[in-house]
């Protein structure tokens, strides 16, 4: 499988704190993520918009950090979505999301399962 994640912010991470404070990042990305997603959903299927907006910004950075681009684009798309008012085009959009965010969650959990805390 491809690494979701670019080698490059990686290797800037690890120059910064090496391998423990990715790992950090790494786990900390696992243990707020979900909630984050939960969130998300519920601001888009209960119309409350800065809620979602909040969520998708979240994801959004924490992603990004990590080096995930597709994920963080995609959550940027969503969080622009959700300030625009947007409400039927969030919730056209949602389930490619959460499918990019559920592998990306999978793929850090399998390749760094040793990061969580």
């Amino acid at each position: 499988m491809k690494t979701p994640l670019d080698p490059e912010t990686v290797e800037r991470i690890r120059a910064l704190g090496g391998d423990e404070l990715f790992s950090e990042l790494v786990g900390l990305f696992l243990v707020h993520t979900p909630e984050r997603l939960k969130s998300l959903r519920a601001g888009v299927f209960e119309n409350d918009l800065s809620r979602a907006e909040k969520a998708a910004h979240s994801f959004r950075s924490s992603s990004a950090t990590l080096g995930a681009r597709s994920a963080a684009e995609k959550a940027a798309v969503l969080e622009l979505m959700a300030q625009r008012g947007e409400s039927e085009a969030l919730r056209k959009n949602l389930p490619a999301f959460e499918a990019t965010a559920a592998s990306l969650l999978e793929f850090l959990g399998r390749s760094f399962s040793g990061s969580t805390e």
